[in-house]
């Protein structure tokens, strides 16, 4: 028989086996033998479990995983833009630890920022958070990953689908948008009125990065903005500008008639490693990042 104190413990010849220990703790076992004529002897040794990675990585430590896809189209459909646009998710290969959760998983964002997009007008507007996190499930990885989000997504509406709003030639709401008229689930939100809900990864990202800036110049994030004038009013997406300062881009606008501008960005995804994922190398500095794949 064998014991640790702390759960269970078994032993098959000469190898023991114990129960409900936890990653990178000190432990004594004893091991008791018994003969035919319950005489009893005993030894007690004491171990280390090892550590996991989980354990060990810090919010803020760099991350070398490499996404399997060399190449993905994004249709003028989802973009409203005139022409196919392409981009290489396995460009992004440097990644910034955010967030560890309770379920053992991890959150990543992208280091640098890769290939400019292209949205434009009502369909651009309408698609954009939907499109964004398409964009960000090219970066997965069978096996490595859990799944994954566009920085700044935090449920809201992927596709504008009630343009009841959008079509109207008086003003649909006569203030901006507000964490306080714009919550998740609201009818406003759905309708296109904007939210501020992009700021739980804007926070995640700046206190594990100290920045959000990134590597050449504006990116978008995942969010809408509706901003109302005298006699006009403004339908803008969200993005970082080179500065690291969050802005709103005007893509959808009415002032006397509708009409429709032309944005671009770079794009910056979040993937989520899924639990008991171990690195194969690194101490999670820049040049020296921990490898997972």
């Amino acid at each position: 028989t064998c014991t640790t104190g702390v759960g269970p413990c078994s032993c098959n010849g000469s190898v023991c086996k114990a129960a409900g220990l936890t990653p990178g703790t000190s432990y004594t076992m004893t091991i008791t033998l018994t003969d035919n004529a319950t005489n009893t002897t005993s030894k007690t040794t004491t171990f280390k479990t090892k550590a996991t990675w989980f354990d060990k990585v810090e919010i803020g430590e760099y991350v070398s995983y490499t996404p399997n896809k060399t190449s993905y189209n994004i249709s003028t459909s989802l973009t409203g833009y005139t022409l196919i646009q392409t981009i290489n998710p396995g460009g992004l290969n440097l990644w910034r630890v955010i967030r560890k959760n309770s379920d053992g998983s991890i959150d990543l964002v992208s280091e640098y920022v890769l290939e400019e997009l292209h949205f434009e007008g009502k369909t651009g507007y309408k698609n954009y958070i939907g499109t964004l996190n398409t964009i960000a499930s090219q970066y997965e990885k069978s096996g490595i990953t859990s799944g994954s989000r566009y920085m700044g997504y935090n449920g809201q509406t992927l596709t504008i689908t009630d343009e009841t709003m959008l079509n109207r030639k008086k003003a649909p709401w006569t203030e901006h948008t507000t964490a306080e008229n714009s919550p998740k689930g609201s009818t406003r939100e759905a309708q296109g009125g904007g939210d501020v809900l992009f700021e739980t990864d804007v926070n995640l990202v700046r206190a594990a990065c100290g920045t959000l800036k990134a590597l050449k110049g504006n990116y978008y994030i995942a969010g809408r903005q509706y901003d109302s004038y005298d006699s006009s009013w403004d339908f803008n997406i969200s993005s970082v500008s080179s500065d690291g300062t969050v802005s709103h881009v005007t893509l959808y606008r009415y002032d006397r008639a509708f009409f429709s501008s032309v944005v671009h960005g770079f794009h910056r995804p979040i993937v989520i490693l899924k639990s008991g994922i171990q690195a194969s190398s690194g101490d999670g500095t820049k040049t020296s990042p921990w490898k997972v794949n």
